[in-house]
């Protein structure tokens, strides 16, 4: 609450001096240095299945270790088009609706500047989602990328990956403690 009355404050204070075209400026500049949206598009796909590790037990079939090397074209020049992604997840028998799968991934991004690794977790069916931290090194230390890749079934029966996600100049916000339940 404090850092939106200093915002209002601010605010006015640039009203009084300078305008609406003022405030425009200083809001645009302050929003686009500390938080960038951008977007990607997943243009080639290859995937290594021989690394994982497959098993059957209690009516779950587990896979660990499937491995994807995948182009993407990114609206951020930050984000390097090459992108590996390991797959771990299970898949409970008999299938889920909807072939709803859960499943955790690691991410990692390479460029010439530097890289980006992280870590996330999903649903994988014909509308699948995941969401993943990445956080930058070299040239991108310092920033944190979170995604979401939502996966779609095209009417060909090929499937279209895309992301949606913010670029975050700083420390992100430490998640809360857990939360107790209020007392009766």
């Amino acid at each position: 609450m404090r850092t939106l009355r200093m915002s209002l404050a601010g605010t006015m204070t640039l009203l009084l001096l300078g305008g609406v075209t003022g405030v425009a400026a200083a809001q645009s500049e302050s929003d686009s240095s500390r938080v960038t949206q951008f977007t990607g598009t997943i243009t080639e796909e290859n995937w290594n299945f021989e690394s994982a590790v497959d098993w059957e037990e209690d009516g779950v079939y587990y896979s660990r270790g499937a491995i994807a090397e995948w182009t993407v074209e990114w609206t951020d020049p930050r984000l390097p088009s090459q992108m590996w992604h390991s797959l771990d997840f299970e898949e409970y028998l008999p299938s889920t609706p909807d072939g709803a799968v859960p499943y955790a991934t690691s991410v990692l991004l390479r460029g010439e500047d530097g890289s980006w690794l992280g870590t996330g977790r999903g649903i994988g069916y014909d509308e699948g989602f995941v969401q993943v931290v990445l956080v930058g090194e070299g040239a991108y230390e310092g920033l944190y990328a979170i995604l979401d890749r939502k996966d779609a079934t095209l009417p060909d029966d090929t499937v279209q990956r895309t992301f949606d996600g913010f670029i975050v100049d700083g420390e992100l916000t430490p998640m809360p403690d857990p939360i107790e339940p209020p007392a009766e």
